[in-house]
């Protein structure tokens, strides 16, 4: 619990605000979020392939 607890005051410290998922997707326009397909890829400095942002699409 402390390790998360100097997480949460590490992230307030920077100006991160703590919202619920769901007041976040009420004031969020989803027409207005870009959308992107899912992937396999590779990212410089971990190994194996991951899931990784692809081409845009609407």
């Amino acid at each position: 619990m402390p390790a998360f607890e100097r997480l949460l005051l590490g992230w307030k410290a920077q100006g991160h605000s703590l919202v619920a998922l769901g007041d976040l997707a009420a004031a969020t326009e989803l027409s207005d979020l870009s959308r992107h397909l899912l992937v396999q890829g590779e990212v410089a400095g971990r190994s194996g392939l991951l899931a990784v942002h692809g081409a845009a699409w609407r």
